[in-house]
């Protein structure tokens, strides 16, 4: 097939693809973005709130005992409440079957604040929260599964897999969706009060647990609570009520040194995150618009091309009598077919990408991606792909409907057409040198992500990261000396490791996870200051094999098992202290903790979930006090050298019976050095960069198939004056030189235009990756002199072919 079938055809595949692209973003983050809950009220707004002090913005530090006593102090149809998700194994009977199900956990009136009506039953209550009642909702899908249908299931019994009973005292319609809006794949199917979080896991209540009042015994943060209000109610009005409810409850319901009550809509539990993902697809959105910009401009191109390279017979044929229709019906055919192919393939486009995210695990679109939600967006998208397509074939023709009759005339290159291609190649330059370097600052950021200090995984060591075994009901009762109990149970799995790989530090430590909702901070106090930390337990094994660095004090004392000693992160220190040194040896509180934590230690900070999230400020506990800690909450086991892997398979299998020898209910999930795991925290960096590099790619391939194009017909146009140029004496060195030179200031220029928007380009990509850039440095112009390069390249072959061209071929060629 020739040169003047394939770039057309590759134009428009090019187009097609960048739009459907560009359609699917934008329709998912008019999804993601809608502040519609399904199932809800459409009278009420709902908003995520937060409070704003001089630290910054926080929508994790209203407690639940804050949020119900909260609720008296708001205006009238004003509500608050909150949940947060976790699975559970459920069953109708104690012996029979179990299915993993989507549980949330309520806080304060979350269902009522949601307007939500259940098809039978009634909701939870705060009294139901306050006496840790074992009562549950159950979503109708859930019902039906479980039961067959939803009539009688209020009263029955459930029962999970380590044995607690919990009894149904309601069915929520299936339309209700929690108020998660569109975050994740699973749906949930059935709600609890989050007072039973432990027998839920634990399959009885723990010793010591309160009983008068659950609620204010065992207070908790972490998602923001959802706040309701009327539709009616304007957002000025909003900000007085708000401003009104803080002055009532500073102090004693909410931190000191709160300046304001902000809230963020559309609402979300986790707004901070729930920002990140949308930046990713403003990010992508932004792209994919890029690329169909550049995609667009060659289509142009190419159209206008290659009725370029047709003038001189169309010319010809008017001058033998053919009139203006014959060029529109030609026309029209051209357009109709054009259209129906892009048309075509634009279906096929969206129809794969929304079965991509669909088959991706885990994804975070899959709510969104379905057809009723993203056709309208679909059908706007069809409107610039027709405008295009059309204008890139009537362009073109109009130039050549309202040109001159005088063949010879139109047989050599008019200055505008010299013009049009100048700003065409000039265009396509810029847009592929702003992708590019985006690419450059986006690889940059990825490396530094995976070689980022993190405070800790510093020292070459191997990684064990585990999880709680859900199946398994041999759970440990509490005791008076349970801490000794699991020192010695660590001491077990430490004599293990120790079998094959004598005298390394181990130890466990928190989970080290990419997940975005693992750490709910908790307000920690010293006298009047105030800051909030998330509570994690370790041992010194974890924090020696791991190199995490002690600025000041110590670590935990191995003779004796202090309770209440604490290390803190040198951030928690100074916010509440001053210095390292002032935390030594002084005592703080953590809010739901009756007893004053003692400082033995100040640590480096740690990013457990790699450099490119914001650490929270840690309080480690000694894990060695409470046995729970590892039977409820997924652990990390750091050992203090690397193992190859035939050893990760021996150490595998050494640590799963010394586990199961030391009645630690944990499942292993992965064996990994140092390396490999800053590479897996840093995994989302990577993928990102690589997206950025293969759109970089994508938009070197539409300009420089249009520099190719440009030049290509512009001197098989011009073959007749340079053969004269050669007949008369012209040097083929001087001829490819003028060409070469020629091509690359327009390439230059295109580059030097960028450049002006390299500071917006540098501020949209810090806001949308979370990274600052430097709009002028070195990843910049690599990123630039590539491009060059590759456009000297390019131009290269069609220059020295036009250089070395025979001449009495050229004349004779037309």
């Amino acid at each position: 097939m020739s040169t003047g079938r394939i770039l057309p055809l590759l134009a428009h595949a090019v187009f097609t693809i960048a739009l459907a692209a560009a359609a699917v973003a934008f329709a998912i983050l008019r999804a993601w973005e809608s502040p519609v809950i399904h199932g809800t009220s459409p009278n009420y707004s709902y908003r995520a709130l937060g409070y704003r002090s001089p630290s910054g913005d926080d929508f994790s530090g209203i407690t639940s005992t804050a949020m119900i006593q909260l609720k008296p102090l708001l205006p009238r149809d004003f509500d608050l409440g909150a949940s947060f998700g976790t699975n559970v194994d459920l069953g109708t009977s104690p012996d029979g079957t179990f299915s993993k199900t989507r549980a949330e956990l309520i806080v304060g009136d979350f269902l009522q604040a949601l307007h939500v009506h259940p098809l039978a039953g009634r909701l939870i209550s705060v009294a139901d929260e306050r006496r840790g009642a074992p009562v549950v909702l159950l979503s109708e899908s859930k019902a039906r599964q479980l039961f067959g249908h939803i009539n009688d299931v209020v009263g029955r019994s459930l029962f999970t897999r380590k044995g607690f009973e919990l009894r149904v005292i309601g069915v929520l319609p299936g339309a209700f969706r929690n108020g998660e809006g569109v975050i994740g794949a699973d749906h949930t199917s059935f709600w609890a009060p989050y007072t039973i979080m432990a027998p839920l896991h634990l399959g009885h209540w723990p010793k010591g647990m309160p009983s008068a009042d659950m609620v204010a015994s065992m207070p908790f943060s972490g998602p923001a609570p959802v706040i309701s209000s009327p539709r009616t109610i304007s957002n000025a009005q909003l900000a007085v009520d708000l401003d009104l409810l803080l002055r009532n409850a500073r102090g004693e319901l909410l931190p000191r040194d709160a300046t304001s009550l902000i809230t963020v809509q559309p609402y979300t539990p986790f707004p901070a995150d729930q920002q990140e993902l949308q930046k990713r697809i403003r990010l992508s959105l932004m792209i994919a618009a890029a690329a169909s910009a550049i995609a667009a401009i060659n289509l142009l191109a190419v159209g206008w091309l290659r009725w370029l390279r047709r003038r001189p017979i169309a010319q010809i044929e008017r001058v033998l009598g053919a009139k203006k229709l014959h060029f529109l019906t030609r026309f029209a055919k051209d357009v109709a077919l054009a259209l129906f192919g892009v048309l075509l393939l634009l279906v096929m486009l969206i129809t794969g990408f929304i079965v991509v995210l669909h088959g991706l695990r885990y994804t975070e679109y899959s709510s969104v991606t379905d057809l009723h939600t993203l056709w309208p967006t679909l059908v706007w998208s069809m409107i610039p792909l027709i405008f295009v397509v059309t204008i890139a074939q009537a362009y073109p023709l109009s130039i050549l409907l309202t040109g001159d009759a005088d063949i010879q005339q139109n047989l050599q290159i008019r200055g505008s057409d010299h013009r049009s291609g100048t700003i065409i190649i000039c265009a396509e330059v810029l847009l592929a040198a702003l992708l590019s370097v985006a690419a450059s600052w986006s690889l940059s950021h990825a490396w530094h992500s995976r070689h980022n200090d993190l405070g800790f995984l510093r020292s070459p060591a191997t990684i064990v990261a585990t999880e709680i075994a859900r199946t398994s009901t041999d759970l440990r009762p509490n005791s008076p000396n349970q801490g000794s109990a699991l020192e010695l149970e660590l001491d077990r799995v430490t004599a293990a490791v120790h079998s094959i790989a004598p005298g390394v530090p181990v130890g466990f430590g928190p989970e080290i996870t990419r997940r975005d909702w693992s750490f709910f901070p908790k307000a920690a106090s010293a006298g009047k200051r105030l800051t909030s930390a998330c509570v994690v337990g370790t041992t010194n094994g974890w924090l020696q094999a791991g190199g995490t660095r002690i600025l000041a004090g110590g670590a935990f004392s191995t003779a004796t098992l202090e309770k209440n000693a604490v290390l803190v992160d040198v951030r928690v220190a100074r916010l509440l202290f001053g210095s390292a040194r002032a935390a030594v040896g002084s005592t703080m509180q953590i809010a739901g903790s009756p007893d004053p934590l003692y400082i033995v230690g100040v640590t480096a900070p740690m990013s457990l979930r790699g450099a490119d999230h914001s650490a929270c400020p840690l309080v480690l506990n000694d894990i060695r006090t409470n046995s729970y800690e590892i039977q409820t909450n997924p652990a990390t086991l750091i050992i203090g050298r690397q193992f190859d892997a035939g050893e990760r398979n021996a150490l595998r299998g050494v640590l799963t019976q010394a586990f199961k020898h030391a009645g630690l209910q944990l499942n292993i999930v992965s064996v990994r050095t140092t390396n490999e795991e800053r590479a897996w925290l840093a995994e989302e960096q990577t993928k990102q960069a690589r997206v950025f590099v293969a759109i970089a790619l994508f938009a070197w391939l539409i300009a420089l198939s249009g520099v190719f194009a440009q030049l290509r017909l512009y001197l098989t146009m011009r073959k007749r004056l340079m053969a004269i140029y050669i007949a008369l004496g012209a040097l083929p060195t001087s001829l490819y030189l003028r060409v070469m030179t020629t091509a690359l200031i327009l390439g230059l220029t295109g580059m030097a235009s960028a450049l002006f928007a390299l500071p917006w380009l540098a501020r949209e990509f810090s806001f949308l990756s979370g990274t600052i850039v430097s709009p002028y440095g070195k990843e910049t112009w690599i990123a630039l002199v590539l491009l060059l390069l590759a456009i000297a390249t390019v131009v290269h072959w069609p220059a020295l072919r036009a250089a070395y061209a025979e001449p009495t071929d050229s004349l004779h060629e037309l």
